[in-house]
């Protein structure tokens, strides 16, 4: 293969960052050419997962690691290097999501395609790519359920919530919503 020119190299360190000014947590290796950005999970709806016996659902799921590289050959002869890591999806469901959306973007157009790549898992993940619920093992279950309560609270304390009791917009971290009822209050009003 012939030497890569500047303007070609060029071409793909602009497309990577531009990927990074759209995911601030995208982090770069050395080269620059290559990296990893986790893809935020938003389900449209509460996901159902089980383990045996024990059943439940969850609002939220941990995002899917988008590992990447990009060669002299990209994007003209070769895809980019992609691999995928999730621990609420199955190995083989992750190398089938992988070749599907290289196969899909990439094979139609020879173009750059990181962004495409990305936004293709996550447009996918709304409906959790299909899946009824996840079987998953007791580990996984209890890190969801945990990982979901947690995304619930640092969504709630980012939100600014009215109290019955002083008559004041209060902000989310100085709130308590009550678990039955899901009445919200300040905490002064609660634990005085």
């Amino acid at each position: 293969m012939e030497e890569e020119s500047e303007d070609h190299l060029s071409l793909r360190r602009e497309e990577i960052v531009a990927l990074s000014s759209i995911y601030e947590e995208l982090q770069l290796n050395a080269d620059g050419l290559s990296g990893t950005v986790v893809i935020p999970i938003e389900p449209d709806k509460p996901v159902p997962i089980a383990c045996g016996e024990r059943e439940g659902t969850v609002k939220f799921l941990p995002g899917i690691e988008f590992i990447f590289s990009t060669s002299a050959g990209y994007p003209e002869t070769e895809p980019p290097s992609v691999s995928l890591k999730c621990i609420w999806l199955s190995d083989e469901r992750l190398q089938s999501l992988r070749e599907d959306i290289i196969s899909l973007i990439w094979m139609s157009t020879n173009d750059l395609c990181l962004f495409d790549l990305v936004d293709e898992i996550s447009e996918r993940s709304k409906n959790v790519f299909g899946l009824e619920f996840l079987d998953i093992s007791e580990q996984v279950f209890d890190e969801l359920v945990i990982f979901s309560e947690r995304q619930q609270t640092k969504i709630f304390e980012q939100g600014v919530y009215y109290c019955e009791v002083c008559l004041e917009n209060k902000k989310g971290v100085d709130s308590f919503k009550l678990p039955r009822c899901g009445h919200i209050f300040c905490k002064v009003h609660i634990f005085h």
